[in-house]
């Protein structure tokens, strides 16, 4: 089937992306949610910047108006994925889920989805999932401590960003661009290890499944971001 935009990776960008391209318009992900860059990053982001584009801010009413988001900016990302669904549905943004690319070339992309190996045909592919900037990536965390109420700040190894839930904290930990996912996981581990004292009490809940690259301050952003472009992209 040919379509006129495929987008590689359902995240947050490449859905805003989507959401703005006119014509027929495929987004590929490789994961089973919308959002993949948040939802299974873990990244709690920060909320200060403003927004301007209707889909990002109906977006962010969304999580508001489902008590995902405060409006201090705690936010619970367990949210994301489901409300982030209902958006795609909103703006008409179709994502075949569990799907990998193999192969692109003269305008063919193979692919290997839920139904077997198949083939789609495009102009326009278009690769939206995440990439390191500022030579940073983050391994991130999800921990609980009911202690005392921690401010966001630096502890130790670790970024720490207040939750929404009382007594829930994500936990970010920098690593250099060129790490892979098993050093990662270990190099986290090793640093929960060697945690400071205000987090010797914290009871470590999750690890994220991917990495986390930071490339917009928070998923409303990241929409805001993708939109944008696809509008810039139009106006050529």
């Amino acid at each position: 089937m040919k379509y006129d935009y495929i987008i590689r990776g359902a995240t947050c960008y490449g859905c805003g992306m989507a959401a703005g391209l006119k014509g027929n318009v495929l987004v590929l992900e490789e994961s089973v949610v919308p959002g993949s860059d948040w939802a299974l990053g873990f990244d709690a982001g920060y909320w200060e910047e403003p927004l301007v584009t209707k889909p990002a801010i109906d977006f962010k009413e969304a999580l508001l108006s489902h008590q995902a988001l405060s409006e201090d900016g705690r936010f619970c990302i367990g949210a994301l994925a489901p409300l982030m669904a209902k958006w795609c549905l909103d703006y008409n943004v179709r994502i075949e889920f569990s799907c990998n690319v193999l192969s692109y070339n003269a305008n063919t992309i193979s692919v290997m989805g839920v139904d077997g190996q198949k083939q789609y045909e495009t102009e326009h592919f278009i690769d939206a999932r995440p990439s390191v900037f500022n030579n940073k990536k983050y391994a991130t965390g999800l921990v609980l401590f009911k202690e005392a109420s921690l401010p966001m700040g630096v502890y130790g190894d670790f970024i720490l960003t207040p939750g929404l839930i009382e007594g829930e904290y994500y936990i970010a930990l920098p690593l250099p661009c060129t790490e892979k996912w098993p050093e990662a996981r270990l190099a986290f581990h090793a640093a929960w290890d060697r945690r400071p004292p205000a987090l010797e009490k914290a009871q470590l809940q999750l690890i994220g499944v991917q990495f986390s690259y930071g490339n917009a301050p928070n998923p409303a952003a990241a929409i805001e971001y993708g939109y944008l472009w696809s509008r810039e992209v139009l106006q050529k």
